[in-house]
């Protein structure tokens, strides 16, 4: 069913209705009194001025020439006028009006009904607005703001005597009783038609907000709901309505009230005004329109509040081997069935938990319902529901319409794609192996278990038919799942997996028993998986800035959501960090921090994020790429957002492949990186700037970078490649000449940073396309092909070996400024805690390079 109901056609803005006099009021009173236009039974025998209000009077009757102005004092059968003669008159006053012989003077009449007006409904009695028998009587009538004559005669019918002698005009008739004020309009046009396009009625003291009919919201002919009830006090607010909220043009929000006459919405004062309406009804219904100051619905009339969650077959669904009855019909109107109750739900695709308050049935298709809970705001699909039917439990998934996508039994846990655990789309672990029928928890994973959010165990099973993870227990809230996985380097990996309804909230992989085939990385690579929506409406947020923060609050690395709210690429962190945080923030919005421990040994960490919006924020897009001006590096270019750095000294061994000194000064470099990336996540430009620092070997070896380019599954597919330093021993500012600053007896050589030609990627290339900083950067030994020092940690193209036959690379990288081990001294000397950090397989001491032994290091160094 439709998620929502907008009524589009323009509404009158003199009123919701157009009423045409048609009549009496049968047994009841009818929404406007009869309007005729008549011969007026007197014969005009001079000239009649009068203007004003006119009031009461018994019986007064004026013949011939009457002169004056002001109020004229009628009463029952008063009349202005006395055409019982015919003639030329000749009598004037301060208006001139000459009456010709044989002249028809025509008037208006509004009857009434057995002394009764009908007016919005009601009978109003003679004896209420007849000032002969209510002094606090008032009748005003005018045509374009000019008072026009009037009369009373004793069936209460009124008289209206225009003016100008011409019935055809727009009257307003204003009748006050002291306690209700009634209003109408009255239309005549050039043939003598008549039409009252406004007949309203409201108590002393208030003003009509909301023109009701019998107390029912009516558009296009269709009643939308029941505002008000009729019971023995009158009429009073329909239970069905939670509450009624109306706004003046200036936002002040009114006391606001059910006429008990009328059914209408009414306010206090009596100030009139254009009015903004807000219904909210019980069955999650948010109706929101304007009105003029008669109560007319002005423009378009707005339902909003709710969406269909599970788009049902008359209150049913069929798993494939039954059809499960959810909704059932008495009496027209539909409901829960009485063996069915909600568990759990979310929205936004996992993002947003849904209050089960919030959950209902359409009285009027028998779908599942989502309502705002009382606010327009109705998060957006896909969604998931957890229902229980007759005790059985099923889980049923639906896309943003609310058709069904996917049923699966409720004590699934975790749906599996071919035993793979997918987080949007992307492969995160393989849980399952085998095929339909065999499939078994894979041999790689130990210490497999599930709790609930308080902690007590779950059952958790592999499914052999599907290779989903399900659950003997009645699991309603988030589980989470944790298990070690022993990938094929020898590292274990622990994973932490919490679920709902099937489905990934978040997760996080940490090495937390790394490979005995140690790789020398002081630095981690981290895939970052977030899925961020709007917390109100469910739908995606692009341009989200997302932060990697260090436990110091320093930037550790950044990027952005794309348009689909999703944020997938590699974080370079050092493995020495402990714990930081990821921030995410965007104008408008309220922002969210997640802590995450154990970052230097974080490999893989995802989340469904959901933001609250802040209300009434004005956001500055200079460039227009969906970023604001405060969040933006380049605010006035649209391909560009931000910018991402990394700092890197890089220290190489230059013997390949034979071992070498472990001095690792043949050749230091400083390398920063930084890509500029677009509002979408993507790498438009990559900067590098290099600076030479030591050069402590005979050989003269170059210096180059491989930057990759990866396929879906992580392959090499294209190689950029550039020489970055061809000589270091060149006589140059970003070269050493013959300084090799590695001996303390020299003064230090400070060379300037070189700023290389950029790579630029037309379009943008998304990040997870892109190797990881720091790439692959390495030394050419003394300009030989083939003979390359490659990091190890890194992905390379190289076949080759990256470590000598004792197990030590040739290259190593700090991910700081650093001082490198002085001419004849090692590492080992020169970082006593390297030798426990390479013993322990990176576990300990990982900030081994903050602690040198000053004596085996080159300290001349005057560019820190």
């Amino acid at each position: 069913m439709k998620k929502g109901l907008i009524f589009g056609l323009f509404v009158a803005l003199i009123s919701a209705v157009v009423i045409t006099s048609c009549g009496g009021g049968g047994g009841g009173a009818s929404k406007a009194p009869n309007v005729v236009v008549v011969p007026d039974s007197s014969t005009n025998t001079g000239t009649t001025t009068g203007s004003g209000d006119i009031s009461g009077g018994n019986s007064s009757t004026n013949t011939g020439t009457t002169t004056g102005s002001g109020d004229i004092s009628g009463g029952n059968s008063s009349t202005v006028g006395d055409n019982s003669n015919t003639g030329t008159g000749s009598g004037t006053t301060d208006g001139s009006t000459t009456g010709t012989e044989g002249d028809i003077n025509y008037v208006i009449l509004i009857e009434a009904n057995n002394g009764n007006l009908s007016i919005n409904n009601e009978y109003v009695s003679q004896n209420s607005y007849n000032r002969a028998n209510n002094s606090y009587a008032q009748i005003k009538i005018t045509e374009n703001s000019n008072s026009v004559p009037w009369s009373i005669d004793d069936s209460g019918n009124i008289k209206i005597v225009p003016a100008d002698g011409s019935v055809e005009g727009t009257y307003t008739v204003n009748i006050s009783t002291g306690e209700r004020e009634y209003v109408l309009v009255i239309n005549v046009d050039g043939n003598n038609s008549v039409t009252v396009t406004t007949s309203i009625s409201y108590p002393t003291g208030s003003a009509l907000a909301v023109d009701l009919d019998h107390g029912q919201l009516i558009v296009n002919n269709e009643v939308v709901a029941a505002i008000s009830s009729y019971n023995s006090s009158g009429y009073t607010q329909s239970s069905s309505v939670v509450s009624i909220t109306v706004k003046d043009l200036a936002g002040n929000i009114l006391d606001s009230s059910i006429d008990p006459v009328t059914g209408d919405i009414i306010v206090s004062g009596d100030s009139l005004s254009n009015y903004s309406i807000t219904i909210v009804m019980d069955d999650g219904r948010v109706i929101s329109f304007q009105t003029n100051i008669t109560g007319a619905i002005v423009g378009n009339v707005t339902i909003a509040g709710r969406a269909t969650m599970v788009d049902l077959e008359n209150g049913t669904f069929n798993n494939g081997t039954e059809t499960i009855v959810i909704s059932e019909n008495s009496g027209g109107t539909w409901a829960l069935a009485s063996d069915v109750n909600f568990i759990s739900a979310t929205a936004g695709g996992g993002t947003i938990t849904v209050p089960l308050a919030n959950i209902k049935i359409d009285s009027a298709t028998g779908d599942i319902l989502i309502t705002g809970g009382g606010t327009a705001d109705v998060p957006s699909g896909p969604y998931e529901i957890k229902i229980s039917v007759d005790g059985k439990e099923y889980i049923i998934k639906t896309n943003e319409t609310g058709q069904i996508v996917d049923i699966i039994p409720g004590n699934t846990l975790l749906i599996l794609q071919n035993g793979w655990a997918e987080y949007s789309g992307n492969k995160i672990v393989q849980i399952a192996t085998g095929t339909t029928g065999s499939y078994v928890l894979n041999s790689q994973i130990s210490n497999f278990e599930a709790k609930d959010s308080n902690g007590c165990s779950v059952s958790a099973v592999i499914d052999r038919n599907t290779g989903n993870i399900l659950t003997y227990n009645h699991a309603v809230d988030v589980v989470t799942i944790t298990f070690d996985y022993s990938d094929s380097k020898g590292n274990v990996i622990t994973y932490t997996i919490v679920v709902q309804n099937g489905s990934i909230n978040s997760y996080s992989a940490l090495i937390t028993n790394p490979s005995p085939d140690f790789d020398f990385s002081t630095v981690t690579n981290i895939k970052i998986f977030l899925k961020v929506t709007n917390e109100k409406t469910g739908l995606p947020l692009g341009q989200v800035s997302i932060n990697l923060k260090k436990s110091n609050g320093d930037l550790n690395w950044q990027g952005f959501t794309d348009d689909n709210g999703l944020s997938v690429f590699t974080a370079t962190v050092e493995t020495a960090a402990n714990t930081a945080h990821v921030v995410v923030s965007k104008e408008g919005f309220y922002n969210v921090e997640c802590a995450i421990d154990g970052i230097g040994k974080l490999i893989e960490f995802g989340k469904n994020i959901a933001m609250r919006p802040v209300e009434e924020v004005v956001v500055v897009d200079t460039d227009g790429d969906g970023v604001s001006d405060n969040d933006d590096e380049f605010p006035n270019d649209p391909s560009a957002a931000k910018s991402i750095e990394g700092v890197y000294t890089l220290a190489y061994e230059d013997l390949y492949p034979a071992a070498g000194d472990a001095d690792v000064n043949d050749l230091v470099v400083r390398l920063t990186i930084k890509e500029i990336i677009d509002s979408q996540n993507k790498v438009r430009r990559i900067d590098l700037k290099t600076k030479l620092l030591a050069s402590g070997a005979g050989y003269t070896n170059q210096f180059w970078i491989n930057i990759y380019e990866l396929d879906s599954n992580g392959a090499i597919v294209k190689t950029y490649k550039r020489e970055l330093i061809h000589n270091p021993k060149a006589n140059t500012p970003y070269t050493l000449g013959s300084i090799c600053n590695t001996k303390n007896s020299e003064t230090y050589r400070n060379c300037e940073e070189l700023i290389q030609e950029s790579i630029v990627f037309e379009g943008g290339i998304d990040r997870k396309s892109l190797s990881p900083m720091p790439y692959d950067p390495y030394i050419v030994c003394n300009g030989v092909a083939g003979k390359e020092s490659h990091l190890p940690f890194v992905k390379t193209i190289f076949t080759g070996a990256v470590k000598d036959k004792n197990g030590f690379p040739w290259a190593i990288l700090v991910p700081y400024n650093w001082l490198w081990p002085s001419d004849g001294s090692n590492i080992y000397s020169a970082y006593p805690s390297f030798s426990g950090w390479c013993a322990s397989d990176g576990a300990n001491y990982s900030d081994w390079y903050l602690t040198p032994d000053m004596r085996y290091v080159y300290k001349n160094r005057t560019d820190l």
